[in-house]
């Protein structure tokens, strides 16, 4: 029971990534339009493809904490893309 809530409260944080994920590209770039959503999504298509593979290959080389440990990276990088393209 508290896996399944840790489930369901991980996928209500990460429901609001998308969307303002679109939203801040389309107000950053005006003049985008379909090119810049296919590009979007074609990156997260790519991700969704890539990560679980690389996550499998930290598991198998480097064992599940390294690759638990580097999933935690993920956020903090995010926080520093985040962070550089506030200032611009």
């Amino acid at each position: 029971a508290v896996a399944l809530a840790g489930c369901v409260a991980v996928g209500f944080g990460a429901s609001v990534l998308w969307p303002t994920s679109l939203a801040r590209c389309a107000d950053r770039f005006p003049q985008g339009g379909v090119t810049l959503f296919a590009a979007l999504a074609a990156a997260g298509n790519g991700g969704s493809l890539a990560a679980p593979l690389l996550c499998g290959y930290m598991v198998e080389y480097g064992g599940l904490r390294v690759a638990m440990g580097m999933g935690a990276i993920y956020p903090l990088v995010l926080a520093v893309i985040i962070a550089v393209t506030a200032r611009r």
